[in-house]
């Protein structure tokens, strides 16, 4: 039997880390949180705000400080970023392969431009880690960056309604379909990062506050909001599998909780789906074009128009890739080529972009991603007593990975829209493992 004080520390466990460093660095991960869910955006008039992301910005421009920090303080002794894993070189070697292939385009003309803005977009997992590893040297807890992500979905979805109603705002639509893409350049790409992202509000949901718990189930709704708005079919699918993936995954250590947990998922999964068909029936209603799109989706998925786009743009990238075999076209290229600007499959592009070494880094880049959610989750179901907020995020920040690189199959392919997504969840899952949980290849 336990004593009050043993459970009182249990439950002190599971609670937050308060961030004992300065506040700046909580402000810099929630910032970073919130900017998730901006790309470019866009006008009225379709033409670009930005052009960059913000995050493509801020992200090498954090990560290149805090390497100098790190150089600095390091005495000779440079600290160890990564965990102590075999899929880390795996990862290291993925990025390092497309880079090379990118390399090789490099030159004075635009192309080569492009493809050292391509370079630097795949350095940025590794900056990201040099921050995390400073911020979280520095005593910041990862629940700002949780809080950031919230924010931002909160400002997406309530800003993509105020478009609809008629407000001034830099919110992409898809001419003649309903699809609004938030503030990214398509529809597809707001639905990535929601169900990329789902795995904070899962954690905040386990995290046994109060505090957390209510907010968490709110932002269920509010992600539900934003899929809708997006209508992204794949996206709605893979938002339901990471919600119930990482409830299993925080379960893992409790028999009795595991099983609470596949049943609240089911659960939740039914209420979706509840909810789903309450707001097709609103849509039949208010907006009968959208509320075909999705009944010839359900109903007839093989006379999708998206489905035969999506063969016309294979057949054309595949043609591109047979005569350009080990160096592809490069970065960018593809863009002015292609008729819908990338080729819809994440290996197609990757060739395009970046040519056999590209392929073959990618390849290894999904390997290792596989490799360190199998690692997390076995971290998870090792643990003892309640999970920490930062452990959970870790735990499942394999998770999200998975589901990012699903989402991208034939879709974004790793674009710099939704690329920085991937860099936090990387940053997250591949960081040195903490000292008191130590984790074994």
């Amino acid at each position: 039997m336990k004593t009050h004080a043993e459970s009182r520390e249990e439950i002190d466990a599971a609670k937050p880390r308060r961030a004992e460093g300065p506040v700046w660095s909580s402000l810099i991960l929630f910032v970073l949180g919130g900017c998730l869910w901006i790309f470019k955006m866009r006008a009225r008039s379709g033409a670009e705000l930005l052009p960059y992301s913000p995050l493509q910005i801020l992200i090498p421009l954090l990560g290149g400080v805090a390497l100098l920090v790190l150089l600095v303080n390091s005495g000779g002794h440079f600290p160890k970023l990564l965990a102590r894993s075999g899929a880390s070189p795996l990862l290291l070697s993925g990025i390092a392969l497309i880079i090379g292939g990118a390399t090789l385009h490099l030159g004075p003309d635009p192309a080569g431009i492009e493809a050292a803005l391509y370079i630097l977009r795949w350095l940025m997992p590794l900056f990201f880690i040099a921050t995390l590893f400073v911020l979280r040297s520095q005593g910041a807890s990862l629940l700002p960056l949780m809080l950031g992500i919230c924010a931002g979905a909160v400002a997406s979805a309530v800003a993509v309604e105020l478009y609809r109603r008629g407000f001034n705002l830099p919110i992409d639509q898809k001419n003649g379909m309903g699809r609004l893409g938030g503030f990214f350049s398509h529809a597809n790409q707001y639905g990535i990062v929601t169900s990329t992202t789902a795995s904070v509000i899962v954690v905040l949901i386990f995290s046994r506050r109060r505090t957390l718990v209510v907010p968490g189930l709110g932002m269920l709704g509010i992600y539900f909001l934003c899929l809708f708005q997006s209508l992204s079919k794949t996206n709605i699918l893979l938002f339901v599998l990471c919600v119930m993936v990482c409830g299993v995954v925080l379960s893992l250590n409790n028999a009795k909780r595991l099983i609470a947990s596949i049943l609240i998922g089911l659960g939740l999964a039914g209420l979706f789906v509840l909810g789903g068909s309450a707001a097709i029936s609103v849509l039949q209603e208010t907006m009968p074009r959208e509320f075909k799109i999705i009944e010839d989706a359900i109903f007839d998925p093989g006379g999708v128009k998206s489905l035969d786009v999506r063969e016309e743009v294979w057949e054309e990238a595949w043609l591109y890739a047979r005569e350009n075999p080990l160096l592809g076209l490069g970065p960018g290229v593809s863009n002015d080529l292609l008729m819908h600007n990338h080729a819809h499959n994440l290996f197609l592009q990757i060739h395009l972009d970046a040519g056999i070494a590209g392929v073959a880094g990618i390849t290894l880049v999904v390997l290792a991603a596989l490799w360190r959610a199998g690692q997390l989750a076995g971290a998870a179901r090792r643990h003892t007593g309640p999970i920490g907020l930062d452990d959970a995020l870790r735990y499942t920040s394999g998770i999200s990975l998975l589901i990012y690189i699903s989402g991208n199959l034939m879709s974004d392919s790793f674009g710099s829209a939704t690329l920085p997504a991937f860099v936090v969840f990387t940053g997250i899952a591949f960081l040195s493992d903490p000292p008191s949980h130590p984790e074994h290849s």
